[in-house]
């Protein structure tokens, strides 16, 4: 029986997307102008009301130069050119 793939817990990738909108000095408006939708929309997927799509994440992560895993909290925080975010550096 195959093991299904464990979705990390909404929390994690909701405070990503505070974290990483924050440490841009960017607001909700900001980035919803950039996802093409409300600031009322981008605001319950801060809060974990509404779901993003896939394609939404993946503007995200492009735009915030992360990988997807990262930003979802599937892996540590890491640029797609391999250096880690916030403090963390590889050895």
């Amino acid at each position: 029986m195959a093991r299904e793939a464990r979705c990390p817990q909404p929390a994690i990738w909701v405070r990503k997307l505070r974290d990483l909108r924050e440490q841009h000095n960017l607001s909700q408006a900001d980035v919803a102008k950039i996802l093409h939708c409300s600031q009322a929309t981008y605001g319950m997927y801060e809060l974990g009301r509404r779901r993003l799509s896939v394609e939404r994440l993946v503007q995200l992560a492009q735009f915030y130069h992360v990988t997807l895993d990262s930003l979802v909290g599937l892996t540590p925080e890491q640029s797609k050119q391999g250096d880690f975010v916030e403090g963390h550096h590889e050895e």
